[in-house]
């Protein structure tokens, strides 16, 4: 009870923001017929998006090399965020981030690197999803 109380009170926070709305009833447009604006944004705020997919194959520290991500939500990923940490000077080596205008459920994210990777350090993948209600996750991973 006391999550659904929360997620209430996060969904009249939500609201008030004109293009989170505009989103939400975009989204809302295309959902089952019937569904509410409010089941729609607290069934968001309750599920916390997925990351499915953190390729890393085709990463080998240097600069044009891909990194490929998949992930989910049951409404929808607004932003990724993709941190290369060099473990062994402990600092980041190199970060982006990929907004989504067009919110959908799925996304795939490839992105090609643009920092070399010194062949004695050790680095490690931090990838974060957001979806459309702010929550977040992130996975980690080495090359």
């Amino acid at each position: 009870m006391q999550k659904f109380k929360e997620a209430s009170a996060r969904y009249t926070r939500l609201i008030q923001d004109a293009g989170t709305k505009a989103a939400y009833e975009q989204l809302r447009a295309n959902a089952e017929p019937n569904t509410s604006l409010r089941v729609l944004v607290i069934g968001d705020i309750l599920s916390a998006p997925k990351i499915d997919t953190l390729d890393l194959s085709g990463y080998q520290g240097q600069p044009g090399n891909a990194i490929r991500v998949l992930a989910e939500d049951n409404v929808g990923i607004r932003r990724l965020e993709l941190v290369i940490y060099d473990q062994t000077a402990q600092a980041d080596l190199e970060s982006a981030s990929h907004d989504i205008s067009n919110i959908q459920s799925a996304v795939e994210w490839i992105y090609n690197t643009t920092a070399s990777v010194p062949s004695d350090h050790a680095v490690e993948v931090r990838i974060a999803a957001f979806d459309l209600a702010g929550n977040r996750v992130e996975q980690t991973g080495t090359p």
